[in-house]
C-alpha cells in the first residue's frame, strides 16, 4: 500500500514530463552559458590614473584663465550648483556679460542676457515671476535651477530689490487690502457654512471642482465647526489652503448631529469621519453593550482613536431610544 502511494506520488502525465524536460534544459544553459562568454577585460588602475590626471589639468588650465571686470566668463567653464541637490555639470558660459544694479523681480530677457546668463536660466526665471513667484532677498537667486555658483556668487552684490515686491508677498493676514484698477478694496472674508460656489471660486487657487468638493464635504459632515476642516478637502492643495485660510470665518453654527442610537449602517457610513470600519464596530458595539449612555462611552469603541473621536464629538447626539 505504502508502495503504490509512493510510486503514484512520482507518476508524471505528459504535460509535466515535458515541463521538467524544458526546466532542466534551461537550467543546464544558465549554468554553462558564462563558459562561452567574452571575457571580462577587468578594471584598469592605470587608466583611472591617467584619467584624473587629464581632469586635473584641465582645473589648472581653468584657473590660469584671466579674468577682467568687464568679462568674467567669456572664455571659462562655469560649474553649475543646481539647486536642490539635481548634481553639478560644466558648461560653456554665454556671451559678455555685464554688471549692473538690478531688481530680479523687474528685469527682462534682455536685461538677464547681457548679465551673462545662459538661455535656459533666463526662460526659468521668467516661468518663475509669471507663475507669481517673487524674489524678496538677494539670497532667492541661489534657489533658481541652473544658477551657477559663479554667477550667483557674481550677481549677489549687484541686485536691489524694491519694496513693492516684498509687500505683494505679504500674507493676507499682514495686508487685508489690494489695489485693483487704481483702487483700493477691502478682501472679502466669507462664511464658510453658508458660503456657495461662487464665493468659493472667487478666492486664490478655487475653481470650481474644489468648490463644489467643499460644500459636499460641508454637506456630509453636518456643517464646520472650524476653518481647519476646510483643508481635509479631498483634492485641496495645503498650500491653496494656506493662501485662503485668512479669508475663511467660522462663526458658531448649528450642526447637523447624528444619534449614535438610532442611526443605521447607511448613516453611519455616509459620514466622513466614521466610514465602513466604524460603522460596523458602532453597531457590533451596541448590539453587545445595548444603548451609548453618553458621547465618552464611544471612547469604548476599539477602532475609534482619539483623533477622530475629538472630530466626531461635534457631531455625536446620544438619546435614548423610546419604546
Amino acid at each position: 500500500m505504502e508502495r503504490s502511494r509512493i510510486r503514484e506520488y512520482f507518476n508524471f502525465t505528459r504535460k509535466e514530463r515535458n515541463g521538467i524536460i524544458a526546466l532542466l534544459g534551461l537550467l543546464f544553459l544558465v549554468w554553462f552559458l558564462p563558459e562561452f562568454l567574452p571575457d571580462n577585460p577587468g578594471f584598469d588602475p592605470a587608466e583611472l590614473e591617467s584619467f584624473k590626471k587629464g581632469i586635473a589639468s584641465l582645473a589648472e588650465k581653468q584657473e590660469g584663465i584671466p579674468k577682467n571686470k568687464d568679462d568674467t566668463s567669456s572664455h571659462s567653464y562655469k560649474m553649475n550648483s543646481s539647486y536642490g541637490g539635481q548634481g553639478r555639470n560644466y558648461y560653456p558660459a554665454g556671451p559678455e556679460a555685464q554688471q549692473f544694479p538690478f531688481d530680479p523681480n523687474l528685469l527682462t530677457a534682455e536685461g538677464w542676457k547681457k548679465l551673462g546668463l545662459r538661455d535656459k536660466t533666463i526662460g526659468t526665471i521668467q516661468r518663475y515671476l509669471a507663475k507669481g513667484g517673487r524674489f524678496l532677498k538677494a539670497e532667492d537667486l541661489s534657489k533658481i535651477y541652473g544658477m551657477s555658483t559663479k554667477d550667483y556668487e557674481r550677481l549677489y552684490p549687484y541686485v536691489r530689490i524694491e519694496n513693492k515686491a516684498k509687500e505683494k508677498m505679504e500674507a493676507p493676514s499682514a495686508k487685508m487690502r489690494k489695489f485693483e484698477s487704481g483702487k483700493i478694496t477691502k478682501v472679502k472674508i466669507i462664511n464658510i457654512n453658508e458660503a456657495d460656489t461662487s464665493d468659493w471660486i472667487a478666492l486664490p487657487g478655487i475653481g470650481s471642482k474644489l468648490a463644489n468638493r467643499i460644500i459636499n464635504f460641508r454637506n456630509k459632515l453636518g456643517g464646520f465647526y472650524s476653518s481647519d476642516q476646510v483643508a481635509e478637502t479631498f483634492g485641496l492643495a495645503d498650500s491653496v489652503f494656506q493662501k485662503i485660510r485668512e479669508r475663511l470665518s467660522c462663526p458658531p453654527t448649528e450642526l447637523r448631529k447624528l444619534n449614535i442610537n438610532t442611526a443605521d449602517f447607511d448613516e453611519f457610513r455616509a459620514h466622513p469621519y466614521i466610514g465602513y470600519r466604524l460603522a460596523n464596530a458602532f453597531l457590533q458595539y451596541r448590539r453587545q453593550h445595548g444603548e451609548f449612555k453618553n458621547i465618552g462611552d464611544l471612547q469604548q469603541v476599539m477602532l475609534l482613536d482619539e483623533k477622530t473621536y475629538r472630530k466626531l464629538e461635534h457631531y455625536i447626539l446620544v438619546e435614548a431610544v423610546h419604546e
